[in-house]
């Protein structure tokens, strides 16, 4: 969609990114693994972008596969994710957060905001409305584009309505 587009995850693991691109703002939803900063930034370069043009990350849930290279982003992008999940990286959870299942020694990102359910991010022409979705796990949420019908799910819901681990 304008405006709208997808970094699929490598072969390798990691999860899909989403660049979302506003009248105001640019934001990404998710950015995979610690050793996908690179595919990331090359991607974004496909698309006619740079890192240094992304203003927020939006993250759907806690897992590592989703933020991983967190830690390597410029640190003036603002980093969102529901309270649940930041309290996860905040504690240094390595279990539930899946740290030891993809990468050795700990991932702990520091999050910016914290997103309560039915809270409106507005980048300028879309608005992203924030749905709480726990089951895949507690710190899970959506996003809604509602004018345009569009919804990102993480691992929430997966390809063919398959729902994720719940």
């Amino acid at each position: 969609d304008d405006g709208i587009f997808l970094i699929p995850g490598r072969p390798t693991g990691g999860c899909n990114v989403f660049v979302v691109k506003g009248q105001h703002k640019t934001i990404l939803i998710d950015v995979g693994l610690p050793d996908d900063y690179h595919y990331l930034c090359s991607s974004l370069t496909q698309i006619g972008l740079c890192i240094d043009e992304i203003d927020m990350v939006l993250i759907t849930h806690e897992h590592i596969d989703h933020v991983g290279c967190l830690p390597q982003l410029p640190k003036r992008i603002v980093v969102a994710a529901h309270e649940r999940a930041a309290n996860k990286f905040a504690l240094g959870d390595q279990f539930t957060t899946m740290g030891g299942d993809f990468v050795r020694g700990a991932v702990s990102p520091h999050i910016d905001v914290h997103l309560a359910d039915g809270a409106v991010i507005d980048l300028g022409g879309l608005q992203l409305r924030v749905i709480y979705s726990p089951g895949h796990c507690s710190g899970a949420v959506c996003f809604y584009e509602a004018r345009r019908g569009i919804l990102f799910t993480g691992d929430t819901v997966y390809a063919g309505g398959i729902l994720g681990g719940i």
